[in-house]
């Protein structure tokens, strides 16, 4: 008989929505942060830690993260496989953006007796989220392990997230910005306003203040759906309740009835967004 697992990482940040995450049988591996010589996790790690060693930090000692080794990844599958599971659904971080997905294809060519199906999820954050949901989704409807990746793998492919950063020295420090990039966003002081598809982070648009980039990343996020729709929108920020909760407001305006799931960003994925960050994204069903 079929028992399949659920499996993904803490960027997928699914630890910070417990009214998604309750309804889900998951398991998590966390992702590492490094800050100078210390090194701690999603685990150990909270917000307000995070908060206060980046505002001590310099250029050197700024936090980075990094991917669970493949010893990691094996124990967690043994894991499953002693617990009598045949099958484990493992969904990760976009391939593109970190080698948490490499870890996992390692460690589960390792494991035997029991099959591992892997699902780049093409994005961090609540990004990852509409793919978890979805996942879900078909595990309860019985749907073979095999065909929910194949789909899955798929979905993932043309989920879209919308970001705000108000400042490009979290993206630079942390390594996900060109030095060009930064010099010139300095210099020319636009708030970015950011996509993620398919794996990778793009400058979407732009505008001279924050307040202008947060609400074009909803009026972005929105825009391809009306109120017939079957959809749910997702909200992640950084140290910013009162910024979501108005684009929550906004959206229960303009899409009565529909659910918005609204939650902190983690600190490994906080690390890139810095304070009063904002991203916005969709699941559709």
């Amino acid at each position: 008989m079929t028992k399949v697992g659920f499996f993904t990482d803490t960027a997928s940040d699914i630890l910070q929505f417990p009214d998604i995450g309750k309804e889900m049988d998951i398991r998590v591996i966390y992702q590492n942060i490094n800050i100078g010589d210390e090194q701690f996790s999603d685990e150990n790690l909270t917000l307000d830690q995070l908060l206060d060693k980046m505002n001590s930090a310099t250029k050197e000692t700024w936090p980075k993260t990094s991917q669970p080794s493949v010893g990691q990844f094996l124990e967690k599958y043994e894991q499953f496989k002693e617990e009598g599971y045949t099958d484990v659904i493992s969904v990760h971080v976009a391939s593109k953006m970190s080698g948490t997905m490499n870890s996992a294809r390692l460690a589960s060519e390792q494991i035997e007796g029991m099959n591992v199906h892997l699902i780049d999820a093409q994005m961090a954050s609540l990004g990852i989220l509409p793919t978890l949901m979805k996942t879900h989704e078909l595990i309860k409807a019985g749907v073979e392990p095999a065909e929910i990746a194949t789909q899955m793998n798929k979905y993932a492919l043309e989920n879209e997230v919308f970001a705000a950063v108000p400042q490009l020295d979290n993206l630079y420090n942390g390594g996900r910005l060109k030095p060009i990039r930064y010099r010139l966003g300095k210099l020319l002081r636009f708030k970015p306003v950011l996509k993620l598809a398919q794996g990778e982070i793009s400058s979407h648009d732009k505008t001279k203040n924050v307040s202008d980039t947060q609400t074009k990343i909803y009026e972005y996020a929105v825009a391809p759906y009306s109120k017939d729709d079957d959809f749910e929108l997702i909200i992640s920020h950084a140290w910013a309740p009162e910024v979501a909760e108005r684009f929550k407001a906004r959206f229960e305006t303009e899409f009565p009835g529909k659910k918005v799931h609204v939650g902190r960003i983690g600190p490994s994925m906080a690390v890139h967004l810095g304070p009063q960050g904002l991203a916005i994204g969709v699941y559709r069903k």
